[in-house]
């Protein structure tokens, strides 16, 4: 596969900051969303009701949400850093190219299709078996 040209590269790149902006809006979303639920009585109201795990189960999914969000971010982030470099769009495994049409799919990837399939196998194996 051929290098990313100029233009490739300046299209992921608008689209990596675009994708921050949301995520950006999606953090503040989810945190106003939990002080919501946290500082209006609500979780105390739910507490009296013996609804008390509901009430932090509520909290604790919008706290979670916005903390993927934030390690979006940060992918984000370092694409955009990575994005300036000469290797940006190589696979940190194997060298070779990822490919235009799997960056724009996923701006941030940093592995080609093969590597991250072998990748995630050997994960998967490591972490053992789940319910």
């Amino acid at each position: 596969m051929a290098r990313l040209t100029r233009e490739q590269k300046a299209a992921l790149k608008e689209q990596l900051t675009a994708r921050r902006t949301a995520l950006f809006e999606e953090i503040r979303t989810k945190l106003a969303e939990s002080r919501a639920h946290t500082g209006t009585g609500e979780v105390d109201q739910w507490s009296e009701a013996g609804e008390a795990a509901l009430a932090t189960a509520i909290a604790s999914t919008d706290f979670e949400m916005a903390r993927r969000d934030i390690e979006e971010v940060r992918q984000v982030n370092t694409a955009l850093a990575r994005i300036e470099e000469r290797d940006f769009g190589e696979c940190e495994d194997c060298g070779m190219s990822i490919g235009f049409e799997r960056l724009r799919a996923y701006p941030s990837a940093i592995r080609c299709t093969k590597c991250q399939g072998e990748y995630e196998r050997l994960r998967a194996r490591a972490r053992g078996p789940t319910l």
